[in-house]
């Protein structure tokens, strides 16, 4: 369920739940039949794994250094940092604030409050983009990080953790609360809601700070807290690569050269969550398609006793499912790798884990694409309400900022515009992925001919999800 639906040739929104943020009445007519496209886009990508395996040719030692190739790098003290980020983070931590007591005490209308607004479009679909472009320096920001530094100050020194957190349980609970998240923002029906979206909030805050007491801050960071570890993936994509080592600093680096660097301890669970960042958004399109239809349908006639009237266990199964057979799917791939080598190259060594391992990352872009494919429209468009809220929170006439008869300009962009952009930015995912996939490979096998032939069944992966990615993508969108 998205909280509201783009409805072209009118400035009204309303309130639905069975709306979706990246859906359009207005239908777009393809200049050419649906298959063209996906056979085009498909016919794309085979052939970037074999231009991958003929022309990429970066020098293994440089790859093998667990390190990204820098540009310029620079560092701060740690005295000077904190000088620095001490008055943003404090402006932050009361913006968040600002945003609760708005939900908690402001007009309980959806369309008439700022916080639904900026959770479910300028933050949850912006804030992965601004990773994208400001790498993970943004996690200093974090209110959560921002809370547990002045209990530290507190106490006057930094605090130990009371707890050891169970190594076996990895970024499984990330992965379940990233899983939890998607259906909260797609089936459930008060996810739009402002006091209870305050209140979630709320909790939230607590509950990681508290265990960042408990488990230490780092802990919480790289396992538990699933908007980090999703945020953070995102900023490994960026050229800025932020490096918290002895010296605090900031490198310049190829963009999503920080995929390849494994500068961090295994941790359990942690594919499972690059597959989560897929299965999400792919459920989101699927919630709304023929084939999720067909799969009530079919829950109805086999399993009707886990079947509610609001379609919670419907949603529940149907995410998960979703997320597994993914994960099977990308397994799977990682078994005939493995299968490959060991049958053309004997002498290669090479174990089941160090390839799932390795080759995850590499699926993030894609998780990127289908971001952007499934709601660029919605935060153009409806981010441009943020504006017009900002200036009168309270619905009491103000007009703060200036902007509180702002009405967003629907003329922005259409369904045209949208499917071109969905088109694009699914194809150079998956292009980026597989480029990535080989590089990978050049890193873990040290030769290219190994390389190519370990990359090819996560490549034929890559071209399922392209073509199915599209035709989640076209259903709602076009005629075709």
């Amino acid at each position: 369920m998205k909280f509201i639906r783009i409805k072209f040739f009118s400035i009204l929104y309303f309130f639905s739940s069975q709306a979706f943020a990246h859906a359009f009445d207005e239908k777009y007519d393809l200049p050419l039949p649906i298959n063209y496209f996906l056979w085009g886009a498909a016919g794309t990508v085979a052939v970037t794994y074999f231009l991958a395996i003929l022309f990429l040719k970066l020098p293994i030692d440089s790859i093998r250094k667990n390190e990204p190739l820098q540009i310029r790098s620079f560092t701060f003290s740690n005295t000077k940092l904190r000088f620095l980020l001490l008055p943003i983070q404090l402006c932050f931590l009361s913006i968040v604030g600002g945003l609760l007591i708005i939900g908690l005490t402001g007009p309980q209308n959806p369309l008439m409050n700022l916080i639904p607004h900026v959770l479910w479009v300028n933050w949850w679909i912006g804030m992965p983009l601004l990773f994208m472009v400001f790498g993970n320096v943004l996690q200093l920001f974090s209110p959560i990080n921002t809370l547990f530094n002045g209990i530290s100050l507190l106490f006057k020194k930094p605090l130990i953790p009371l707890l050891k957190y169970p190594s076996w349980l990895g970024c499984w609970p990330a992965t379940f609360l990233l899983l939890s998240w998607c259906w909260i923002e797609v089936v459930y029906p008060n996810a739009a809601l402002p006091r209870y979206i305050s209140v979630i909030v709320i909790i939230w805050l607590i509950t990681c700070t508290s265990l960042k007491i408990v488990f230490g801050k780092d802990c919480v960071r790289n396992h538990l807290d699933f908007f980090a570890i999703y945020f953070s993936y995102f900023g490994q994509t960026s050229p800025f690569y932020y490096q918290e080592k002895k010296a605090q600093g900031v490198a310049f680096i190829w963009p999503f050269k920080g995929l390849l660097v494994n500068n961090q301890p295994s941790i359990s669970g942690s594919v499972s969550f690059v597959i989560a960042m897929l299965s999400t958004v792919l459920f989101d399109g699927l919630h709304g398609s023929d084939a999720w239809q067909f799969y009530e349908q079919f829950l109805i006639k086999y399993v009707p006793k886990l079947l509610d009237l609001n379609g919670y266990v419907a949603g529940v199964i149907g995410v998960f499912l979703v997320w597994f057979v993914l994960y099977a799917i990308f397994l799977l791939s990682c078994v005939l790798n493995l299968i490959l080598c060991r049958y053309l190259y004997p002498h290669i060594k090479i174990n089941f884990q160090i390839i799932v391992k390795n080759f995850a990352p590499t699926l993030v872009p894609i998780a990127i694409a289908y971001l952007i494919a499934h709601n660029f429209s919605s935060l153009i468009l409806q981010g441009q309400n943020f504006l017009a809220l900002l200036s009168d929170p309270y619905q009491l006439g103000w007009d703060i900022c200036g902007t509180a008869n702002l009405r967003p300009d629907i003329t922005l962009i259409d369904a045209k515009l949208t499917w071109y952009i969905a088109l694009s930015s699914i194809l150079l995912g998956h292009v980026i992925s597989i480029w990535l996939c080989h590089m990978t490979a050049l890193q873990i096998f040290n030769s290219r001919s190994i390389a190519g032939v370990s990359t090819l069944p996560l490549s034929l992966v890559m071209v399922i999800y392209t073509v199915i990615s599209l035709i989640v993508l076209a259903e709602p969108l076009v005629n075709g």
